[in-house]
């Protein structure tokens, strides 16, 4: 039997003239002309390529505005060469190189022939050529590096052993302009003043620690020294004794309560104090919550028999723990209340649902297999369709029931 369906569409040519395309579908033009004539509402246009966007112009490039001078124009009306020559002193001088090409000795002879037209503007009389904004290659440098362009002759590398210039007689090695490294920063920073010869530190504290047990460490901050204003700071104010707090590395509770203070909580807590009084534990709650809680240590809701499912939909009772779970699976048989089929994975399902207000509680809860748990979700169900909780009620009286437990 064959399968009918529809006739395809004869492939024929474009009905433009000069395009040889084949049809598209049952429209008269090709792909190309149909999406023409779509597009300008019926025009399909020439059988050529329409260039829609223009290419680029091509860059007319005459030569330079210096007379002579065969180059192309690079930049402004200036080739390459004289483009430079006008940034960095304003004049294009003349169509031949004025920096010929060779040796370092033929740029030696070169530099000792050039007059003082082109160059630098040093005010000292500088005979460098003039390279970048009117000053030569090394003025030009100390500008950027040091802001200034400092003398007219080459400051070379001083000689070894030579000392600081300084007027007291500093014997450092120089550094730069004479002085040395510590006294050349000075005479930057302070106005050409380097300062005595020796460092200059900042001003220490004077006096003892304000301990009242009298403590002969110098003064720090706040009339204390360093180790009693670290004790004040981290134990509310408390300096602790005069000598450093040095307990052994493994501690007893006897150690630890006649080495260090006790928590301050209200209620007594026997634990050492770890910072501002308080232990780390009720430390932690206090930087989380603002409240030291209870002595001991804090349950979770899981410990405390506490579902968080249960928790949220904000039931009346929700007292279910652990134990109650063992002893509900058990006295099912491991077996689903719902298909009794066995599973070692039962889920905990609560007859009245939680979302219309089903207590999580032992009364509401009958272990369920995976597969019947997500098929009820959130229906109620009568009596009829799951075995009920045995006779035997909680808590466990058996033997093998405590066991279990």
């Amino acid at each position: 039997m064959s399968k009918s369906g529809p006739t395809p569409a004869p492939k024929k040519k474009c009905a433009v003239e000069g395009c040889d395309s084949l049809t598209k579908g049952w429209q008269p033009y090709c792909s190309k002309h149909y999406k023409r004539a779509w597009a300008t509402g019926g025009d399909p246009g020439p059988a050529g390529r329409i260039i829609t966007k223009p290419g680029p112009k091509p860059m007319v490039r005459g030569k330079c505005a210096v007379d002579g001078c065969p180059s192309l124009v690079r930049a402004g009306e200036y080739c390459g060469m004289h483009y430079q020559r006008v940034r960095d002193t304003g004049d294009p001088g003349p169509v031949e190189r004025i920096k010929p090409k060779g040796s370092p000795e033929v740029l030696k002879a070169w530099r000792a022939t050039q007059t003082l037209a082109g160059s630098c503007k040093h005010p000292d009389g500088c005979e460098r050529h003039a390279t970048d904004h009117g000053w030569c290659g090394m003025h030009w440098q100390r500008i950027v590096k040091h802001g200034e362009p400092g003398k007219v002759g080459t400051q070379r590398v001083p000689a070894r052993g030579q000392l600081c210039k300084h007027p007291d007689g500093c014997k450092r090695p120089v550094h730069a302009s004479g002085w040395c490294q510590m006294h050349y920063l000075r005479t930057r920073l302070n106005d050409g003043d380097p300062g005595p010869v020796g460092e200059v530190r900042a001003p220490q504290y004077t006096g003892t620690c304000k301990h009242p047990d009298g403590c002969k460490r110098e003064v720090l901050s706040r009339g204390w020294c360093a180790m009693h204003l670290q004790r004040v700071r981290h134990n509310d104010g408390d300096p602790g004794p005069l000598g450093p707090l040095r307990p052994p590395r493994v501690l007893t509770i006897q150690d630890r309560e006649s080495t260090t203070r006790k928590c301050k909580h209200p209620d007594g807590c026997e634990r050492g104090a770890f910072t501002l009084g308080w232990c780390s534990m009720h430390y932690g709650r206090v930087r989380k919550t603002g409240d030291p809680g209870p002595v001991g240590r804090m349950l979770s809701a899981r410990g405390q028999g506490i579902d968080r499912r249960a928790l949220m939909a904000g039931v009346e009772i929700n007292d279910f723990t652990r134990p109650q779970w063992v002893w509900l699976k058990r006295h099912y048989g491991q077996r689903c209340a719902y298909c009794n089929k066995k599973s070692s994975a039962l889920h905990k399902e609560h007859v009245i649902p939680l979302v219309l207000r089903g207590n999580n509680t032992l009364s509401n809860v009958v272990p369920a297999c995976q597969a019947c748990n997500l098929r009820k979700g959130a229906k109620l169900v009568t009596p009829e369709y799951y075995r009920p909780l045995p006779e035997s009620g909680w808590p466990p009286g058996r033997k093998e029931d405590n066991e279990a437990v």
